[in-house]
């Protein structure tokens, strides 16, 4: 590859070590909360590499529903994408993994309450939207 192509291949990947730090950080924000509709119980971060990395998860959220009657833990994968045209292209090759775009313009508290929305969803909880 050439000098230019490494550089923006390099670009691309501070981009996106940054947006899911971002993540990382809501997260763990909303992890604290204590309004939550759901018990949000811990996540982690994906190994770059790693099966889950090249099947298109960043995160794995663990969260079960307040009101379930089995005690019954749901494993969330998130991705992370800086686009909405890479967001596209991960719901074609992984359209049953949620993604999350992360633009500079979004406030820590978008960032939450569209996680929070994803949560939601895969637990079958209705969000206020």
């Amino acid at each position: 590859r050439s000098r230019i192509e490494k550089k923006i291949s390099l670009m691309g990947k501070e981009r996106g070590s940054k947006n899911e730090k971002r993540i990382y950080n809501a997260l763990t924000r909303l992890m604290d909360s204590d309004d939550l509709e759901y018990f949000f119980i811990d996540f982690y971060e994906t190994q770059r590499l790693s099966l889950e990395d090249k099947a298109g998860i960043d995160f794995v959220v663990h969260a079960m529903e307040r009101n379930a009657d089995l005690v019954e833990i749901d494993e969330i994968p998130i991705q992370v994408k800086s686009s909405a045209q890479s967001a596209l292209k991960h719901i074609e090759c992984h359209p049953e993994i949620p993604v999350i775009v992360v633009k500079p313009s979004k406030t820590e508290e978008e960032l939450e309450k569209e996680l929070d929305g994803i949560i939601k969803s895969k637990l079958g909880l209705k969000s206020e939207d």
